[in-house]
Parts: structure tokens; C-alpha cells; sequence
């Protein structure tokens, strides 16, 4: 039975099953690129509060605490970003 089933999702008599298969592969796909693209975002913003927050260490004990800040925003990067633009706005 298992074998049968198998031979069916290419079985042009049977569209439903490969409209349901090509739509999965879709998301799947399109699940990866917006989890790539959140990655991206997220380590160009610890790339940026790096930056910004090495500028604002005035002493070595305060940048650990700073850079610890950064790594947090970095994971919630569209709040941050929101934040940082309006402040500068």
C-alpha cells in the first residue's frame, strides 16, 4: 500500500496531490528564506550596536554589560530598530 501511495504523487491523474505537494514545498522554502532574512537582519544589527555601544564605553567594566545589551537587541532586532529611529527622528 505504502509503495502505491508513492507512485500516485506522480500520477498526472492526480492533481490535487501534487498542488498540495508543490504549495508544502512553498511554504517550506519560503519558511527558510524569511528565517535566513530574520538571521541577516539580526546579525547586521549586533554588527551596528557593536558599533555604536564600543564608541560609548567609558570604562572596560561597562562594555561587557553594553555588549550583553547588544546581543538582546540584536535578537529583537525590529524593536530595536524602532527605538533607534525614534530617538534619531
Amino acid at each position: 500500500m505504502i509503495g502505491r501511495q508513492r507512485q500516485n504523487v506522480g500520477d498526472p491523474g492526480l492533481p490535487d496531490q501534487d498542488i498540495a505537494l508543490q504549495r508544502h514545498r512553498v511554504r517550506r522554502s519560503s519558511r527558510k528564506r524569511l528565517i535566513g532574512l530574520y538571521v541577516c537582519a539580526a546579525v547586521m544589527t549586533l554588527i551596528f550596536q557593536i558599533y555604536v555601544r564600543s564608541n560609548a564605553c567609558a570604562t572596560a567594566e561597562d562594555c561587557p554589560v553594553s555588549y550583553a545589551k547588544a546581543v538582546v537587541w540584536s535578537v529583537i532586532w525590529p524593536a530595536s530598530w524602532v527605538a533607534y529611529l525614534k530617538a534619531t527622528v
